[in-house]
């Protein structure tokens, strides 16, 4: 299961786990330094700077993994300052681990990753703020940085993280399917896209049924993107709740319109990951807003009907010709009691240098930069990157972090589901979004 570009060992470790569960961990938080001061300096000595994050970060950092070409990046930073000891653990295990040693007096953790999922206003009070190192010691081309990624990790004026990875929406189509139904290609504007959806909709030879769009229903991502392209964000940056609002009731009455008429997968409620890749591989929906990275999966001719047969495009752009584009991004963050600050800031310099940025993209990571994919060696590598340039250029997180995001997730999920199933209007299902979810987000910045 991909998750900000990583890949979950079981789909259960990722699915709806969140700022919720990691809560826990604050309210215990006295018990738990106690317990962890007992075994402080359990991590090996050997290096000089202890790492926390996901394997799929030490192998873009150092190109561990065979095939790739951009080296170790880190491997001049280790010679100055002295070695890096990795501490790798899968998405949700990390996350624990890290807000487990942010409430010791002091870490052992001087840099780590950290997905956006985790933010959260508790979560910035453990977290240092980098604005006075980047004063001081800037990181190079700062601004060329995706600035919609960099505002994910930005709370009450101070940028708590660096973007490093990305896993960002695009649309993925099958070329054949669109051909034969006398599309000559994608969609130019969003408006368009929910026209072709329903046009697309058909019983094909073999009597199934062909729908326009298929998308993962257990998750907002959907809604919250359709929302986006109406020019109005769901939840926007200061946590003002956009629900009881005409965008949001048209979104609302967009979605069961593409449901009704074929323009969105029968089973899309209920449908997961696993049931999207089914119907994609198996021609039983033409197009999805999905990562880029998931055509490669939708092309493998081990499990596709349509191997080679899936494109991936932007996100087709809203009326006034910006993207609407959401994406989930892992940061580049210092607990705010790290032992060795200064080094770790050094490295987070390092990592994020534009030309540490285009190797770390040819050791497979998604680059944060736009300008790292106008790079002749990421063009002749990546086939999509002029349009992941524009995608990362005008990319923007889902939902701002904050400690009830699951909570609201689901009344979002379950009010736009009883619209779908007839049990409730679209203003009706707005009106109890915005008395629901706004009771649960953090008072205005």
């Amino acid at each position: 299961m991909d998750v900000g570009g990583v890949t979950c060992r079981l789909a259960k470790d990722c699915a709806n786990f969140g700022v919720e569960e990691i809560m826990r961990f604050f309210k215990t938080a006295t018990a738990i330094a106690v317990a962890m001061s007992m075994v402080s300096g359990a991590y090996a000595q050997d290096g000089s700077i202890n790492v926390l994050g996901h394997k799929v970060h030490q192998t873009a950092a150092t190109g561990l993994t065979a095939g790739t070409t951009g080296g170790d990046v880190t491997a001049e930073w280790q010679a100055e300052n002295g070695s890096i000891n990795w501490i790798t653990a899968d998405v949700n295990p990390l996350h624990d681990r890290l807000f487990r040693e942010l409430t010791l007096p002091v870490g052992n953790v001087d840099m780590a990753f950290f997905l956006n999922r985790f933010a959260s206003p508790r979560a910035f009070e453990l977290l240092e703020p980098l604005d006075g190192y980047q004063a001081e010691n800037p990181i190079e081309d700062f601004d060329g940085l995706s600035q919609g990624m960099l505002e994910g990790m930005t709370y009450d004026g101070k940028v708590y993280g660096i973007p490093f990875r990305h896993s960002t929406t695009a649309l993925v189509y099958n070329e054949t399917l669109l051909q034969q139904a006398g599309f000559d290609g994608p969609p130019k504007s969003f408006d368009e896209l929910i026209d072709m959806a329903k046009k697309l909709y058909h019983v094909d030879a073999k009597g199934q049924k062909v729908y326009g769009l298929t998308q993962v229903g257990n998750s907002p991502e959907f809604l919250l993107a359709m929302m986006l392209a109406s020019g109005k964000p769901f939840l926007e940056a200061d946590f003002t709740l956009n629900a009881d609002t005409p965008e949001y009731i048209a979104t609302l009455n967009t979605l069961k319109d593409l449901s009704d008429n074929g323009g969105l997968v029968d089973n899309y409620v209920a449908n997961n990951l696993d049931g999207l890749i089914s119907d994609m591989q198996n021609g039983r929906a033409v197009m999805s807003l999905s990562p880029f990275n998931r055509e490669s999966v939708l092309n493998d001719e081990k499990l596709s009907l349509f191997p080679g047969s899936f494109k991936v495009t932007a996100v087709p752009p809203m009326a006034n010709g910006e993207l609407p584009v959401q994406t989930e991004v892992w940061y580049l963050v210092i607990p705010k009691n790290a032992p060795n600050k200064e080094l770790a800031w050094e490295l987070i310099r390092t990592l994020s240098s534009p030309e540490a940025t285009v190797r770390e993209a040819l050791n497979g990571n998604g680059a944060t930069r736009p300008a790292a994919y106008e790079d002749p060696r990421i063009i002749e590598k990546i086939a999509s990157a002029a349009e992941q340039a524009r995608s990362v250029a005008s990319a923007r997180l889902a939902l701002p972090g904050f400690e009830e995001i699951a909570r609201a997730q689901t009344i979002l999920g379950e009010e736009a589901d009883a619209v779908l199933l007839g049990y409730q209007t679209a203003e009706e299902a707005a009106a109890k979004t915005q008395a629901l979810i706004e009771p649960l987000l953090p008072k205005k910045q």
